[in-house]
């Protein structure tokens, strides 16, 4: 056999190799993707952690953040568009809060339930309609102006809320985890509503 031969044969052979290299990796990382969605998280005791939800900011309307309202309209749609979970088992509860401030306010704007998803990590979330105009969402009524601000709060929590401990009427038990979205909503009222303007 002529060297000639014999470099094209170990060229063959190699490329052959890497080949199969290459081939085995490929596999080994899809048996990862294989593994079940909701493997249990163990600390170094062997006890299960209980992992927090994610709020989807992409799925969030408006942004969080600064939101300018007009205060001559009736309402806005807030959204919490998808919630991440982890723990497939998992309910999760939503709070609404305007303005809380844990003593002279605690009131809950609404509530909402997640329920628990066996397919996907990735919950449908869901949406407060503020009414501008009712005393349960403003009881000390509208304020307008950028240094009158008031606060909207939505609170995802994997436990239920425990009654009678602080802070009042989102306290959490022990084990629970929670992810939370806010906007500060500044609203003027220099302008009538665009959608009660007649054409």
């Amino acid at each position: 056999m002529s060297w000639v031969q014999t470099a094209v044969k170990l060229q063959v052979t190699e490329r052959t190799a890497t080949l199969l290299v290459l081939a085995l990796l490929s596999l080994l990382s899809l048996v990862g993707c294989l593994a079940p969605v909701d493997a249990p998280v163990a600390d170094a005791g062997g006890a299960p952690i209980n992992r927090a939800p994610a709020i989807a900011p992409e799925q969030t309307t408006p942004s969080e953040g600064i939101v300018q309202l007009n205060a001559n309209c009736s309402d806005q749609e807030f959204r919490l568009g998808a919630v991440d979970e982890m723990d497939l088992n998992d309910v999760l509860y939503v709070r609404w809060f305007v303005d809380y401030d844990g003593e002279t306010n605690t009131a809950i704007a609404q509530d909402s339930l997640l329920p628990r998803e066996q397919v996907t990590t990735r919950r449908v979330g869901t949406s407060f309609r503020l009414q501008f105009n009712s005393p349960r969402h403003f009881p000390n009524g509208l304020r307008t102006g950028a240094n009158n601000a008031h606060q909207l709060e939505a609170v995802v929590s994997d436990r239920d809320f425990v009654s009678g401990m602080m802070p009042i009427n989102r306290a959490i038990p022990e084990d629970g985890r929670y992810d939370h979205v806010w906007w500060l909503l500044v609203f003027s009222d220099d302008e009538d509503c665009p959608e009660a303007m007649s054409p």
